[in-house]
């Protein structure tokens, strides 16, 4: 008569469904990933692109490339890849390979958006923009440079060549660094010295907001908050990477703060 032995350890989990344990993996994965995400997070809402930059000069942008790494790719590996039948050592292999693979996609998503996070606001007649930290490199600079300008993010005025000479140096400058007159560190001046000359500039808001209901939508909610009259204040044009908004300040060049809205994506 035949023997017939208990099934063993290795012959029992052969049987098992493999799906739950791949599911437990991958959702356990996704916990790590959220608590990575949500550093990434802070740091883009709060330290390298607060305020209107997140949604208007790549900060939304950059996160979501973080979170289809972080929160999507990683996990889905896991997913694929993960089996309760392999032995010990190939399920380690096979997430420590994951894990360096996120880590290095991450790694590089986070560091574009760092080194495209805004550190000044230009303005060059009239108009205003970010300075980010490679437009800086391209010129040899750093944020030290910065710091007899203003500290914590300043406002910059660029000042328009005057002469010959300067127009010939802005363009040479642009024809072989590629740098838009704005971003030209050789023109930086102190904004609210030059705040007279930039009020020339200043946007026509009652034209803008009489054929914009978003825009005005927006503006009225920013006079509101801040408890004063729309008349009040000087609003420029913000030229963000992705969409426009509205800076406005005090007649005395006092920053109150940016105004975001819905549409057009871009104010003519």
């Amino acid at each position: 008569m035949d023997t017939i032995l208990p099934p063993t350890t290795q012959d029992t989990a052969s049987a098992a469904p493999i799906w739950p344990a791949k599911f437990r993996a991958a959702a356990i994965h996704l916990s790590i990933s959220a608590g990575l995400f949500a550093v990434f997070l802070y740091l883009t809402l709060a330290i390298w692109y607060p305020g209107h930059f997140f949604s208007v000069d790549g900060g939304w942008e950059g996160l979501q490339i973080m979170a289809v790494v972080d929160l999507i790719l990683g996990p889905s590996l896991t997913l694929i890849v993960f089996n309760p039948r392999k032995k010990r050592r190939e399920i380690a292999l096979d997430l420590a390979l994951i894990g360096l693979f996120q880590l290095g996609a991450l790694a590089w998503g986070a560091a574009m958006v760092y080194q495209q996070r805004p550190v000044a606001v230009v303005e060059y007649q009239g108009n205003f923009r970010s300075l980010t930290v490679d437009l800086l490199d391209t010129q040899h600079k750093t944020l030290s440079d910065l710091t007899p300008l203003g500290t914590s993010r300043p406002f910059i005025h660029v000042n328009p060549p005057r002469d010959a000479e300067e127009q010939s140096k802005v363009f040479l400058s642009l024809l072989n660094d590629g740098l838009d007159p704005a971003f030209q560190f050789s023109a930086f001046s102190a904004f609210v010295p030059s705040y007279a000359q930039i009020r020339q500039y200043r946007v026509a808001i009652d034209d803008l907001v009489t054929k914009h209901p978003a825009i005005k939508n927006a503006v009225e909610a920013f006079s509101e908050t801040n408890k004063g009259q729309i008349g009040e204040y000087d609003f420029y044009k913000f030229s963000g990477r992705y969409r426009d908004a509205l800076v406005a300040f005090k007649q005395d060049g006092t920053i109150i703060g940016s105004v975001t809205f819905a549409e057009p994506e871009r104010i003519p």
